[in-house]
């Protein structure tokens, strides 16, 4: 099974925020100067994420299909997230339409069942941590292309969606041997 998060890994959720944070500050901050969802610059603007309807206006990150597509070519994929209450209907919408037939599956506390040969593709190193540490297989931290600062050499760092493709293949011949 592969499981890929959604937000900020097939989406453009947190690009479209910092826009949104950028226009109203009238300042530039990048995706480096966010570590995780509850930086305080995010948080002073929560009302960009509490709109329900907040799915309906993203839109993808390039190639975002074709590497889904790919992934369906080795195994099993589930698009995972956290979900709020009030982003369901929304969220769901938004994954039938652009990968339909591909399952959400609501995860709390990136709490995936998962064997060891598993894989967790997301772009929080804190997530790929927990699922690995759990025993729950394998992880690739999803960059986008640009440098994040990884502090633990342990985790595999991808900017590019064929890079994940060629690198699972690769560890799934490896494990064939």
């Amino acid at each position: 099974m592969i499981s890929v998060d959604l937000d900020s890994t097939l989406n453009t959720l947190i690009y479209d925020w910092l826009e949104y944070i950028n226009e109203r500050e009238e300042k530039h901050y990048t995706i480096n100067d966010i570590k995780c969802f509850d930086e305080p610059i995010l948080l002073k603007y929560i009302e960009y994420i509490d709109d329900p309807n907040l799915y309906d206006h993203l839109g993808l990150l390039d190639g975002a299909i074709e590497f889904i597509k790919e992934l369906q070519k080795i195994d099993d994929v589930q698009i995972v997230s956290v979900t709020q209450d009030h982003h369901l209907k929304s969220k769901e919408k938004f994954v039938a339409t652009h990968f339909p037939g591909v399952p959400l599956i609501n995860v709390k506390d990136c709490k995936l069942a998962h064997t060891k040969n598993s894989w967790l593709i997301d772009d929080k190193l804190s997530n790929i941590k927990s699922h690995i540490e759990a025993g729950n297989g394998n992880g690739i931290v999803f960059t986008n292309g640009e440098y994040r600062y990884n502090d633990n050499s342990d985790y595999i760092s991808m900017g590019d969606y064929g890079e994940i493709v060629k690198y699972i293949k690769m560890k799934q011949q490896q494990e064939q041997i």
